[in-house]
């Protein structure tokens, strides 16, 4: 259920286009995603965003405009 949610959200910003004022082109954003579930990966909620952090360090990894759920093993 988290990966497909980090998916749509990925999905959704990478192919939504945004208007700045005052410019004529639009722009593209993409993003990078890591997360965590409790207590799955850890039972407080500072372990938690370690966690997630930690995810999100191996998705940057992996290039842009992906995403990783933590991996403890």
């Amino acid at each position: 259920t988290c990966e497909l949610f980090m998916d749509r959200i990925r999905t959704w910003l990478a192919t939504t286009r945004f208007t700045v004022p005052g410019e004529q082109s639009q722009l593209t954003c993409t993003i990078s995603l890591g997360a965590a579930v409790f207590p799955d990966h850890a039972v407080d909620a500072e372990k938690l965003i370690f966690a997630a952090d930690m995810a999100l360090l191996k998705a940057k990894e992996r290039g842009k405009n992906t995403f990783q759920v933590y991996n403890n093993g």
